[in-house]
Formats: C-alpha cells, structure tokens, sequence
C-alpha cells in the first residue's frame, strides 16, 4: 500500500510540475513575448514620428512662405488700386452687363452724389418686370464685395394691364481700402 501511495504522491508531484511548467511557458509566450516584439517595434515607430514632425516642419515654412507672399501680393494690388481709381466707364459697363442679362431696358445711367475718396456712385434708370428688375439688382449686388445699392425706388406699371416697372437705383463701387476682407478659413 505504501508503494501506491508513493507512485500516486510521485504521478500528483510530476503533474504539478508539468502544469507549473505550462504556466511558465504560457505566460512567457502571452506576457513577454509581445513585450519583447512590442520592444523591437519602437525604433520603428520613433522614426515614423521624426519622419511626421519633420513634415509638419517643412509644411510649416511652406505655409510661411505662402503668408508671405499673400500679403506681398497684396500690398502690391493696394497700391496699383490708389495709383488708379476708379472709372465709372468700368461700373456702366457692368450694370449694362447685368441689365441687359436679365432683359431690362436701360433708360440712363449718370454719375451719383457720391464723393470721391469713399467710392463712385452711379444712378441708374431702368425699365423692365418687376422680378426682372429686383433679379438684376440682386445679382449685380451678389457679384462683388466692392458693389453696394445705395438707394432703391420701383413704381409700378404707369398704365393697367402693363408689366413694365421704372425701377431706379444708386450703386456705389466702393474703393479699396472701404471694401470688406474676406474671411480665412484657419484649418
């Protein structure tokens, strides 16, 4: 009987031992294993990050060098803008423009009241449909920061039963310096 209960006391010993040594070998191959991979994966990884930040970097002074040249750009076109002003040739031409797209008949176009140094003013006299008039005007106004209707009248059909409105305006072209910015996205 006792030589049962030593093989037993052996077979039970000897299982441990192998269980103990399934432990050891798991942990190591689900613990250190990756610890050591993930290890040799750093190097890897802090060039991945030079490699970026050195990118930034360059995208950086390229955005830099681009601000630069914005702004040189644009000190340039402010002072080709005082050196010419304005002529009011340029504006008739472009409400004649939008006028006639939206078939309007021009009845006059003449200087405004407006002074010099804040812009030119044109007063306009067109006939036409109403929606024809207050598109016209719309899209004259939508089509430059630079353009603003100052003053606006539109008195109906003269006589029943016609379509055709006297619509008069002022438009001012504003000079530079008067114009608003336009906003810059920052991204």
């Amino acid at each position: 009987m006792t030589l049962g209960r030593a093989r037993i006391r052996y077979l039970i010993d000897l299982g441990g031992a192998v269980v103990m040594c399934g432990i050891v070998v798991s942990s190591y191959l689900l613990i250190f294993n990756p610890i050591a991979t993930r290890h040799r994966e750093i190097p890897e990884l802090r060039a991945q990050v030079t490699e970026i930040t050195n990118s930034h970097e360059q995208l950086t002074l390229v955005l830099r060098d681009l601000e630069q040249r914005i702004r040189a750009v644009e000190g340039k076109l402010k002072s080709q803008r005082e050196d010419q002003p304005l002529s009011d040739s340029d504006l008739t031409s472009l409400v004649s423009r939008f006028s006639a797209l939206e078939g309007l008949t021009i009845l006059s176009i003449a200087p405004g009241a407006g002074a010099a140094e804040d812009g030119l003013d044109l007063r306009v006299e067109t006939a036409g449909p109403f929606a024809d008039c207050t598109r016209a005007i719309s899209r004259l106004e939508a089509a430059s920061p630079y353009l603003e209707i100052r003053a606006l009248s539109i008195n109906g059909p003269a006589k029943p039963g016609e379509h055709q409105c006297q619509c008069n305006w002022t438009i001012r072209m504003k000079q530079l310096a008067d114009a608003p910015t336009p906003e810059r996205s920052s991204g």
